[in-house]
């Protein structure tokens, strides 16, 4: 019988086949100290010289676990020195009191921010982060939960801008007998144990109930990923033919768009140009779901002189037979 290929053959298939990277690219790695991102690290470090790849190893302390949170640190950087690489690090500043999201979402935004700024002062191609199978199935049930349109749903990305996640198509469990089989040293974080914390109640209380009524679960949502994305190709795809014919005057922070035209498509295209016009200059969180909802409400309803308010400044105004989208300076 054929004997399977070993995970290192299979990262480096995975690695080259699905396009991630280059060879000759420079790569800063997320690397936390925990499993997952060490064996991200022992993997690509195993690609350095085949591939003639450029690595760093960037780690950000989120500064709520004290001395167990510098003692990462520290063993991170340890990391790094023994494979001969540049380590980077960066730490959370307490949260602004005025600030309006979670802590979690403020310190995800800190330590993406980090990474950004260390790759462009690195000269790095990539960011690659240690995300798995696993983080794909809880991410997307918590959508699910939250009641995520399609755009939800696609998930995490393997590849999203300068982000690449190489290990998305492997499971957690084959991260850990790749790092038991092969003797890497990590650290643990016990706050994953708390399920209090709504994804590590998802991990640890609700997909093992689902596990047993399906234990593929984790492969099925992968696959449910990979058909949301093809319906989010094929959504962007009618978007910008619409958007072609719809919209004119399109400056920077100022659209114009024909009310008519706008009406005789599906509303969920009618929505997604909206939304698609008033994000072309801005990284802000995505829309929730009361927003919407509120916007096919006004693209219906709507008379002249009303106006909606949407995220990130930008207004919808009605005039006639015309939506002027615009920005606030």
């Amino acid at each position: 019988m054929k004997r399977n290929r070993t995970l290192e053959d299979r990262f480096e298939s995975r690695l080259k086949s699905g396009q991630l990277i280059s060879p000759d690219s420079g790569i800063l790695i997320a690397v936390s100290g925990g499993v997952d991102s060490v064996v991200l690290l022992d993997l690509l470090a195993s690609q350095k010289e085949s591939m003639n790849l450029r690595l760093g190893v960037a780690h950000f302390n989120h500064k709520i676990r004290g001395q167990q949170a510098d003692e990462d640190e520290s063993f991170v950087r340890g990391l790094a020195a023994r494979k001969g690489l540049m380590f980077f690090s960066g730490a959370l500043v307490p949260q602004p009191p005025e600030s309006k999201v979670s802590w979690e979402a403020y310190a995800r935004q800190c330590r993406y921010e980090f990474l950004e700024k260390t790759r462009k002062m690195g000269k790095f191609d990539w960011i690659a982060t240690a995300h798995h199978a696993d983080d794909q199935a809880e991410t997307i049930l918590m959508r699910m939960i939250e009641g995520s349109g399609i755009q939800g749903l696609l998930g995490i990305r393997e590849r999203h801008g300068h982000i690449i996640r190489p290990l998305l198509s492997f499971t957690k469990n084959e991260t850990l007998d790749y790092a038991r089989e092969n003797k890497l040293e990590y650290r643990e974080d016990m706050t994953n144990k708390d399920v209090t914390i709504p994804r590590n109640y998802v991990r640890h209380e609700l997909i093992p109930r689902i596990r047993e009524l399906n234990p593929g679960f984790v492969s099925s949502m992968s696959r449910l990923a990979d058909n949301m994305g093809e319906a989010e190709f094929l959504i962007q795809t009618l978007v910008k033919k619409s958007a072609d014919r719809i919209t004119s005057d399109v400056q920077e922070g100022h659209s114009v768009l024909d009310a008519d035209l706008l009406s005789k498509e599906p509303i969920l295209i009618q929505k997604r140009l909206v939304h698609e016009l008033a994000s072309s200059d801005t990284a802000g969180p995505s829309w929730r779901q009361h927003v919407w909802k509120n916007l096919g409400g006004f693209l219906n309803q709507s008379t002249t002189g009303e106006v909606l308010s949407l995220p990130g400044g930008w207004t919808l105004l009605r005039n006639r037979g015309q939506f002027l989208l615009s920005r606030e300076t």
